[in-house]
């Protein structure tokens, strides 16, 4: 059945899960704040000749700043698809968040990502997989492209990737990383 009926509840399912783990690839790749990429709203297009899309988005804690973030030319691929993915989903539906989620079972109408999005996905999916995966939220996410940022560029290159202030990223994501320590120990 399901592969005769396009909208049958096990494709729609693991559509879902998709869905669920390219948010965990956004956060990689972007070095997102966990509210800012909740507030991305957009019209479900992309421009197919664009080599590295950006949203716009509001962080409230910030006084209601705008806060780009740009997604990298080596992940446009995958963006793309994920659009496809997205209007699958929504059934073409409008919905004005780039992330969505359709509550358990999918059967409820798309609402806003919740706080904490990784993390559910993390209890709800990856723990089936493998229980000694540990968690990763979206801070550990984004203090490891600040860490990434911080050891292969500067601290000017971090901050305008985490829209952060330079002052900010010496402050907040300069104490070093395992991979940094490993990597210090083994050149002494």
């Amino acid at each position: 059945d399901a592969n005769r009926n396009a909208r049958n509840r096990t494709r729609i399912m693991l559509g879902k899960i998709a869905n669920d783990a390219f948010l965990f690839l956004f956060f990689s790749h972007t070095g997102g704040n966990e509210s800012v990429v909740r507030e991305i709203e957009t019209d479900g297009r992309i421009d197919t000749t664009t080599l590295n899309q950006q949203f716009r988005s509001i962080k409230y804690r910030a006084g209601g700043k705008a806060i780009t973030l740009a997604v990298p030319a080596t992940f446009m691929p995958a963006l793309r698809r994920f659009m496809a993915l997205r209007n699958y989903l929504l059934d073409d539906r409008g919905f004005p968040y780039l992330f969505f989620t359709l509550g358990r079972g999918t059967t409820r109408p798309p609402g806003k990502i919740p706080s904490r999005s990784l993390f559910t996905h993390y209890m709800c999916q990856l723990r089936r997989i493998d229980p000694t995966l540990p968690p990763l939220g979206a801070r550990k996410l984004r203090a490891s492209v600040a860490d990434w940022y911080q050891r292969n560029r500067d601290a000017a290159v971090t901050a305008k990737v985490l829209q952060n202030s330079e002052k900010t990223v010496l402050a907040k994501y300069d104490a070093g990383s395992l991979t940094q320590h490993q990597e210090e120990l083994t050149l002494f």
